[in-house]
This record gives C-alpha cells, sequence and structure tokens, in this order.
C-alpha cells in the first residue's frame, strides 16, 4: 500500500478543502449572511430620491426626516466585508448638495446623531478592517 503524493491528493480533494489547505478562509468563501451595510446604503439612496421628490412638491418635512434617519443608519452600520467598506465609502464620497454624502453628514448640527455618526466613521471602518485581517 503506497502512500497517495500531495499532488493526488489535491487532485482529489474538493476545492473548499484544497482552500483549507492552502490556508485560506473557509469563513469568508462560505458566508451566506450578506454584509449588511448594502441595504442601509440602497434605503439611503432611496430616502434621497423620496426628499428630492418631497422637495419638488413643497413637502419636505417629513422625507428630511426620514433620510436624516437612513444617513445615520447609514453611518452606523458596520461593514462585514472588504466589498462592503468600498461600498460605504463610494457612498459617502457620492455627490450631494454639500458637495459629497459624508460632507452633508458633517453638515448636520454638531451635537446630533448624524454629525457624531460621521465622526466615528473612520474608526468604525479601523475596526472591520482589523476584523477582517484576523480572520
Amino acid at each position: 500500500m503506497s502512500t497517495p503524493s500531495r499532488r493526488t491528493l489535491l487532485a482529489n480533494t474538493p476545492a473548499v478543502a484544497v482552500a483549507a489547505l492552502a490556508g485560506g478562509t473557509i469563513t469568508k468563501a462560505l458566508s451566506v449572511e450578506p454584509d449588511p451595510v448594502f441595504a442601509a446604503i440602497q434605503a439611503h439612496k432611496a430616502a434621497i430620491v423620496a426628499h428630492t421628490a418631497a422637495v419638488d412638491t413643497g413637502d419636505e418635512d417629513a422625507s428630511t426626516d426620514a433620510e436624516d434617519a437612513a444617513l445615520e443608519a447609514v453611518l452606523t452600520c458596520q461593514p462585514t466585508t472588504q466589498d462592503g467598506i468600498i461600498a460605504l465609502l463610494e457612498h459617502m464620497s457620492a455627490p450631494s448638495e454639500d458637495g459629497t454624502v459624508l460632507a452633508f453628514a458633517f453638515g448636520a448640527d454638531e451635537d446630533s446623531p448624524v454629525y457624531q455618526a460621521a465622526a466615528d466613521l473612520p474608526a468604525m471602518i479601523a475596526e472591520t478592517l482589523r476584523s477582517l485581517s484576523k480572520a
């Protein structure tokens, strides 16, 4: 009875096992949980559209509150993946009436939750990057 070579074992091993043997992170490859930041970004984009429509009709008070809530939600939604971080940063740099979405957030009153969430954003992204590098 001969011992199979590493090449023979790898050729007959499913791809997931090969990734594990190669030091790949199976949890990243098999994660079925979607990054929650994508839904938060979509909700904020929808709130922006609704607010713009409300401004056009002169009924913007409720839509302003909804947009602020959606902006706070996206700013406080911690990404769980590298793609989520990229999407969040791209969304924050998207054009807005004050320059970018992030500039709009910093235009809020300094005591507001939106301003505080904007101020906390870099630390939150750093925390996510730290946790991803440990995985």
